[in-house]
């Protein structure tokens, strides 16, 4: 019991780290837990003994950045 919700914390801080990243660099990102996790799940491929704990969307409009020549 212990392990799995230090899982689930740890997913929660690196979904967090990921999002805030993301709202820095100015993208929209939505960290959603309530999904089906069979249907992911399916989707990703993943093990029997595998499941996922979230989902996040990142929607990049502005947050593209555009690689600047070198200089000579």
């Amino acid at each position: 019991d212990r392990a799995y919700r230090y899982c689930l914390l740890d997913a929660g801080h690196a979904g967090e780290a990921l999002r805030l990243a993301a709202l820095a660099t100015g993208c929209d990102a939505r960290i959603n837990a309530d999904f089906d996790d069979t249907r992911v799940a399916d989707l990703w491929k993943l093990a029997e003994d595998e499941g996922p704990l979230l989902e996040m969307r990142i929607e990049a409009p502005m947050c593209v950045a555009q690689p600047e020549p070198p200089s000579s």
